[in-house]
This record gives C-alpha cells, structure tokens and sequence, in this order.
C-alpha cells in the first residue's frame, strides 16, 4: 500500500485572485479606460507568454519592442474617438520599421530576421486582435 502525499491546496491563491480580478472585470466593463487598461495588460501578458513559448522552441524574439508595439495598437483603438483618422495604419507601419531599425542596431545578427519577423507578427497577432475589445467597448 502507498501512502498518500499530502499536496498543498491552491485555494489561498485563487481566493486572493478571485479578489482581485472581480474588481478588475467589473471596473473594465463600466469605465471605457478601465477597459483599455485591462486590455493593455491583456496584451503586454499574453505577448509575454507567446514569447516565451517562441524561446521554448528555440527561436528569440524581442520581448519588449513586441511589447511596446503590442500596446502601441491598443493606444491607437483607444485614441480613435478622439481623433480624425485611424491611427492603427501609422503604427502599423512605425512599428515595421522601428523594430526593422531595433534589430540592425545590434549586434549579434546571427537571426535577425527570423526575430524580427516573430517579434512583429507576434505583437501584431496579439495587440491588433485584442484592440479590438477596446473598440467594442466604445
């Protein structure tokens, strides 16, 4: 017969979540900057994690320019009431070249395209489609 391990429980952590994120969910549904914040944090955790699947396997993407490119289309769906044009085409293309322009300043060059290309696909995948939340919410 084997004795059972004793394992501890994860109720402790999931309450203390539980009391955070109600909170959270609910300011984000009410107050249309509530929800951009959330979403900004949606979007800097889940590049987050995509990236470091991507290192799993092998490859190197630039976690913060995926960021920062990540959030840029975020500002850009939260700034659209507020403006005349969409600022989503601007920093689509900022963002191509800028990480284009991050990526020939350094210097190990080795893979550099292929980071380049993760590192913006990537960020697009993730921040464009999660914008889109921001815009519902408007």
């Amino acid at each position: 017969m084997v004795a059972q391990q004793h394992t501890p429980t994860s109720l402790p952590s999931r309450l203390l979540s539980v009391a955070l994120l109600i909170p959270l969910l609910v300011a984000a549904g009410w107050w249309p900057w509530a929800t951009t914040l959330t979403v900004a944090l949606c979007i800097a955790l889940g590049i987050r994690e995509l990236f470091a699947i991507m290192r799993y396997g092998g490859f190197t993407p630039r976690t913060a320019p995926g960021i920062v490119v990540g959030l840029a289309f975020a500002a850009a769906a939260a700034l659209r009431p507020f403006t005349s044009f969409d600022l989503t085409g601007f920093f689509l293309a900022l963002s191509i070249s800028l990480t284009l322009c991050y990526e020939l300043l350094l210097r190990d060059r080795t893979a550099s395209l292929q980071s380049w290309a993760l590192t913006l696909s990537g960020a697009i995948y993730i921040g464009w489609l999660l914008s889109n939340f921001i815009l519902l919410r408007q």
